[in-house]
C-alpha cells in the first residue's frame, strides 16, 4: 500500500461540492485497516461477499494542455485526505467525445503502470484510488489500478456543447511490493458507474 498518490502532479479540489450521480461497490482486502471487515480477496470477490460499497457526492474534472481529462469522484468536498475517492486520467479526451456522436459508448483498457510508456499517448489511461476515510489515521491509497472503464458520454472541451461524463468501470488495484510468503497482497476490486457534468476543478496540492 502506498502512502499518498504517486501518479500524477496534481490533484483537484473545489471549493464548491461537483454534482452528479454514482455508485461504487466491490471488494477489499486490507485487514490492517479492518481485521473484521476488509478481509476478502479478489479471487473471491462476488456480489453476495462485497465488502467495501460508497455513495459518491463530489464530482469534479480538469482539462490539462496535453489533451487529457482528469476526473475526480469522491464520497465528499473534504481534502482527499479526509475521504475516499477515484481519479481516473483519460487521454485525447476532446477526440473520445466527437467519436461518442457515433457510438453508444468506447471500452478503454487500463494498463499496468509497466505498460503504460510502451503504449500510444490515447490509450494511457490511469486510475488511482484513496481510502482516507474508510482507513482513517494516515494517507492511504493504491497508486494505480488496471481493468476497464466503459465511457458513455465525454466532455467535449470549450467549443463543444457535450458537457457530460458518463461513465461504467470494473477496476483492480493493488499493493505492488511483493508481501510476506503465504500472506495476500493489499488489493481492491472496485465495480460502478458516474454520471455528472463537467465542472471544473482548481489545483490544491502537489505530489511530486
Amino acid at each position: 500500500m502506498r502512502k499518498g498518490l504517486v501518479v500524477y502532479l496534481f490533484f483537484l479540489y473545489s471549493c464548491s461540492v461537483g454534482n452528479g450521480t454514482g455508485y461504487f461497490h466491490g471488494c477489499l482486502y486490507y485487514p490492517e485497516c479492518n481485521e473484521e471487515k476488509y478481509t476478502v480477496p479478489p479471487q473471491e470477490c462476488a456480489a453476495e461477499n462485497e465488502n467495501y460499497f460508497l455513495n459518491p457526492e463530489f464530482f469534479a474534472a480538469e482539462t490539462t494542455s496535453n489533451g487529457e481529462i482528469i476526473l475526480k469522484i469522491q464520497k465528499s468536498s473534504e481534502y482527499m485526505i479526509q475521504t475516499d475517492g477515484l481519479l481516473i486520467i483519460v487521454p485525447c479526451y476532446e477526440d473520445l467525445s466527437r467519436s461518442l456522436e457515433s457510438q453508444e459508448y468506447i471500452d478503454m483498457v487500463v494498463p499496468a503502470q509497466t505498460e503504460i510508456a510502451s503504449l500510444p499517448e490515447c490509450s494511457r489511461v490511469r486510475v488511482a484510488y484513496y481510502l482516507n476515510d474508510t482507513c482513517s489515521g494516515g494517507e492511504v491509497s493504491f497508486g494505480s489500478g488496471t481493468g476497464t472503464l466503459r465511457i458513455e458520454e465525454m466532455y467535449g472541451g470549450s467549443s463543444s456543447v457535450r458537457e457530460n461524463i458518463k461513465a461504467e468501470f470494473d477496476f483492480l488495484f493493488c499493493d505492488p511490493r511483493t508481501p510476506p510468503q503465504g500472506q495476500t497482497p493489499s488489493c481492491l476490486v472496485l465495480r460502478g458507474n458516474f454520471n455528472f457534468k463537467y465542472a471544473r476543478g482548481v489545483p490544491a496540492q502537489y505530489y511530486p
